[in-house]
């Protein structure tokens, strides 16, 4: 079998005690992480070059971050610079290895529908759909996965009813977010297609994992190819209930080589 996973961590140096125990446990492939909030030299290289992971990185001081992490080579590593994201924002990395596209995305959270970042992520959402549509992509096997800031449906929050309309939950969102997703098969509702499981609990909420007061952000698309070898999805819950957690918790896909 061969895993997928993505995981917002929220700072990979703060987080790398648990990635570490994670890593060995789930021997995942090709692993996205977002939110590593460190420069590239910075980045824990050599700590997952021990677990045996080659890293790509494009970091940011801070804030953001993004990297992919794989137990092969990589063939090609991009960094792209697009107009829909600010400049100096590091939010998108793209990978290819053993013959599979990843394309790695943090989309803006949007902070309050009221608030200018909430038409900026409106527009990255729309403008990583045409991204994915650029020639490079075409007809190869893609993985387009991260933390996407969009809870797709009512199963996709603890409350639907009090949080509809919210940013992260705004029908302009999903509504951009479907259409960017269009040709590809979201891996977790092909396997798990009613139950309400999340992969992101705030910190302000007492006991929010144990009471699943959470929300489904974090996505792993395939095109239909790999969607086809897709045997089963996950949410590694007790990730988040480790010492010195991250907010979100790892999604992970399996498929067969």
């Amino acid at each position: 079998m061969f895993k997928v996973a993505t995981f917002n961590v929220n700072s990979v140096n703060a987080r790398m005690p648990i990635l570490s125990e994670w890593l060995i446990k789930e021997q995942i492939d090709v692993v996205a992480l977002q939110e590593i909030k460190c420069q590239d030299e910075q980045f824990p290289y050599q700590d997952f070059e021990d677990l045996g992971y080659h890293a790509a990185v494009r970091g940011q001081k801070s804030y953001n971050g993004v990297a992919i992490l794989s137990k092969t080579p990589f063939e090609i590593v991009l960094k792209p610079e697009v107009s829909f994201c600010r400049v100096g924002e590091s939010r998108i990395i793209v990978a290819k290895t053993k013959g599979v596209w990843f394309v790695n995305t943090y989309i803006p959270q949007g902070r309050d529908i009221d608030n200018e970042q909430f038409p900026y992520k409106l527009d990255f959402i729309e403008g990583m759909g045409d991204y994915l549509q650029d020639s490079l992509f075409t007809e190869q096997p893609l993985i387009w996965l991260g933390d996407l800031n969009v809870a797709m449906d009512d199963r996709d929050v603890h409350d639907p009813d009090r949080l509809r309309g919210r940013v992260c939950f705004h029908p302009e969102e999903q509504k951009r977010l479907t259409i960017a997703s269009a040709s590809f098969v979201d891996l977790f509702r092909k396997h798990i297609p009613d139950d309400q499981v999340f992969t992101f609990w705030d910190y302000r909420v007492k006991n929010g994992v144990q009471r699943n007061i959470g929300w489904r952000i974090d996505h792993i698309f395939a095109t239909n190819d790999l969607a086809g070898l897709s045997k089963k999805v996950w949410v590694d819950q007790s990730i988040r209930l480790m010492l010195k957690p991250s907010d979100h918790t790892a999604l992970i896909a399996e498929f067969d080589r």
